[in-house]
């Protein structure tokens, strides 16, 4: 079975890497006391130790990538030493509102936070009738407080790359899952689609898989609509994310369809024989 050779990835890799780093300096901070040992999950994976294939190791992300992009790049005619597509493939970003998890309700005041079967549920539905592979992605939201009434949330959302399909096409299926799912935001559209310049395929399969690197905000203009800000996620909110995707591992998040489901079937196969 085909997997892309490290160098693929080297560019991105070192993001990854540093971004492992900071998880773990964030993991033995001194006022860390939730979880013991966790360190040790996030480390640079030991032989025989990937299969394990945690969400939160960006080294088991590395590792994934290279394994899922060596089956898609297969599929869609990308070679080496460019990966350049011979069709062109779509990337697609799903954002529905309802799969936020706002965490514990003592008061029982909310409705129920969807649970991540749910989560994926509701999203590969959406997504039925296309040819594709990709991931959930879970944004962190902070001081959130004046518009949700609790200080954080996790607005999970979709990354996915499609092929097999026009941009007519496409846009026309857009329609349709537009008039089902509200974005978070007022005014944003519940669907995003953009075409991948060949030389990007790679790029672009790293932002799929890669590890949360962001926390973001929303403030309230003077106008009463909503503004979006982001920045680089603090080591108090990096262990928050640890926490959340703790329970879970990559192929937990690793939606496929249509074309896509051999190649995601594939990669299994591939990361238990690492």
């Amino acid at each position: 079975m085909p997997t892309l050779p490290p160098h693929a990835f080297d560019r991105f890799a070192v993001r990854e890497h540093d971004q492992a780093i900071r998880l773990i300096l964030a993991l033995r901070g001194f006022r860390q006391r939730e979880f013991s040992r966790p360190a040790q999950e996030v480390h640079r994976l030991r032989e025989g130790q990937a299969h394990r294939l945690y969400a939160h190791n960006a080294f088991a992300r590395e590792r994934w990538m290279r394994a899922l992009g060596g089956q898609l790049c297969a599929a869609l005619g990308a070679q080496p030493p460019h990966y350049r597509p011979a069709q062109p493939v779509w990337f697609v970003t799903l954002i529905d509102r309802r799969q936020i998890v706002r965490g514990p309700d003592p008061a029982g005041w909310r409705r129920p936070d969807p649970t991540f079967r749910e989560i994926r549920r509701n999203y590969a539905a959406a997504m039925t009738g296309l040819d594709y592979v990709g991931l959930l992605d879970p944004a962190l939201f902070v001081s959130t407080q004046r518009q949700e009434g609790v200080p954080r949330f996790i607005q999970w959302h979709l990354h996915t790359l499609v092929w097999n399909i026009s941009r007519a096409e496409l846009d026309a299926w857009a329609d349709g899952v537009r008039a089902t799912m509200d974005a978070y935001l007022p005014g944003a559209s519940s669907v995003d689609i953009a075409p991948v310049e060949p030389a990007d395929l790679l790029q672009m399969l790293w932002y799929t898989a890669k590890m949360p690197r962001k926390q973001y905000q929303v403030s309230r203009r003077e106008s009463g609509s909503l503004k979006q800000y982001k920045g680089q996620i603090n080591g108090v909110n990096a262990v928050r994310l640890y926490a959340a995707l703790r329970p879970l591992r990559l192929p937990h998040l690793t939606l496929a369809g249509g074309a896509g489901r051999p190649i995601r079937r594939q990669t299994l196969r591939a990361a238990a024989r690492w």
